[in-house]
């Protein structure tokens, strides 16, 4: 990404110390990883090692569905490839079929090949992920023309950003390592753990909040350093023990050569121009009053309560409402209304009548009737956070002002969490 078309999308440095929590998730799949290959190698009490392998797969399905998504099925390929003849025959054969029944199913039938376009977002995915980076229109797009095969080359270009320089370094190392030692199961785990990525890009649905990357996008990182370590490991096995320093030592100078390129360079700064989108998430100056807001709310609200701001704000998907809702531990009534509505239909009403209640209270005539539709909506907190509202331009009515920012509190009783629970009422 950062040294062929300037990917803002599959930045690793921006992924890792940009955007939080990117490579959360994976620390559990990959020492499920090493516990494989440490059974798989014939380690003491093998099956206490396989169990406890199984356990901290599964338990990362809590943590970050998305890196399960991408490792657990090929550590579970690893495992039965290892098993024996049988088992690996029954593998082999049994993904041929499917794949080929899939093929078959999405080129004989086009109805279903529309259906799996609208539904899994794929063209949608391929556009985003291949134009944020600076050099795609003027390099690539002009010369792969339209329709598959400009499709077929797109994902091949994901491949390559998302991998880098290890999409070589990897067949190489592995080839050395081959040669000198010879094969083992677990050498498998890359090429699958591509498999499952490529897979997942082309078939993972949107996510619950309606963002068609959630599941083809966060696990690269998980990708990218699998890759890594593989690599480092191949290559250390498959040289001599006479040339395990030099190479360390090649290894260090090259690690040295990229921190020189990178110097200077804020490590958690996105490529805003391959990535326009990341901008307003780096760099910016907290909104002021945001701050006195959110410790005062810290400090009054209980339990079961729920904070609303103007109907412009809550409707934002950046705003000062993403600044104050991370300082304080209060749920909103409504917040990136856009991308709830996209959750489902039920999801969608309900954003459009907290919308409609919201706009009701910015053009109330007066302070009492505004907080007495909050509270009778249950929200126990209002903060209009694009400026004081019309119906208390002074903010004398508040309970609390500071820097043009105003709280206003009603007297909504607290709620428990099956009173806002609208659709999951409804879905069951």
């Amino acid at each position: 990404a950062d040294y062929l078309l300037l990917s803002g999308w599959f930045d690793m440095a921006w992924l890792l110390f940009g955007s939080v929590g990117s490579g959360y998730g994976m620390g559990p799949l990959f020492v499920a990883a090493a516990l494989l290959q440490a059974a798989l190698g014939g380690a003491d009490r093998r099956r206490c090692v396989l169990v406890l392998a199984v356990g901290l797969a599964l338990l990362s399905i809590l943590e970050r569905v998305q890196m399960f998504m991408l490792l657990a099925p090929p550590l579970l390929a690893v495992w039965i490839w290892a098993a024996g003849q049988r088992w690996r025959q029954g593998l082999v054969i049994g993904t041929a079929l499917f794949l080929l029944v899939l093929a078959v199913v999405l080129v004989a039938l086009p109805g279903v090949r529309a259906d799996w376009l609208a539904q899994a977002k794929v063209i949608e995915y391929f556009e985003i992920a291949v134009n944020w980076s600076e050099r795609y229109a003027t390099w690539i797009a002009p010369h792969i023309g339209s329709g598959f095969p400009a499709r077929a080359a797109q994902l091949g270009l994901i491949v390559v950003l998302s991998l880098g320089v290890f999409l070589l370094a990897a067949p190489v190392a592995a080839w050395v390592k081959l040669r000198r030692i010879g094969a083992e199961p677990m050498d498998l785990l890359p090429l699958l753990t591509l498999a499952m990525y490529v897979f997942l890009v082309l078939f993972a649905p949107p996510g619950g909040n309606g963002d068609y990357s959630e599941y083809k996008h966060r696990h690269m990182v998980e990708l990218y350093f699998l890759f890594t370590g593989f690599t480092a490991a191949w290559a250390l096995r498959g040289v001599s023990d006479r040339l395990r320093r030099p190479v360390a030592g090649l290894a260090a100078v090259a690690a040295l050569a990229v921190a020189g390129m990178v110097a200077g360079r804020p490590i958690d700064a996105p490529n805003v121009a391959g990535l326009p989108w990341a901008a307003p998430f780096h760099g910016q100056t907290m909104i002021q009053g945001v701050p006195q807001v959110a410790a005062f709310l810290a400090t009054q609200a209980k339990a079961g309560e729920v904070m609303a701001t103007d109907a412009t704000t809550a409707n934002a998907r950046i705003s000062p409402m993403t600044e104050l809702m991370a300082l304080v531990d209060l749920p909103a009534y409504l917040a990136r209304g856009d991308l709830k509505a996209l959750r489902s239909p039920c999801h969608a009403a309900v954003v459009a009548d907290r919308l409609a209640l919201l706009a009701q209270v910015d053009t109330a005539p007066d302070t009492e009737t505004a907080l007495a539709l909050l509270a009778d909506a249950g929200v126990g907190y209002f903060v209009p956070l694009s400026g004081l509202p019309t119906w208390d331009m002074t903010g004398e009515k508040a309970a609390f002002l500071t820097d043009g920012m105003a709280v206003y509190i009603t007297q909504a009783p607290a709620r428990d969490a099956a009173f806002w629970a609208i659709c999951d009422r409804q879905q069951k």
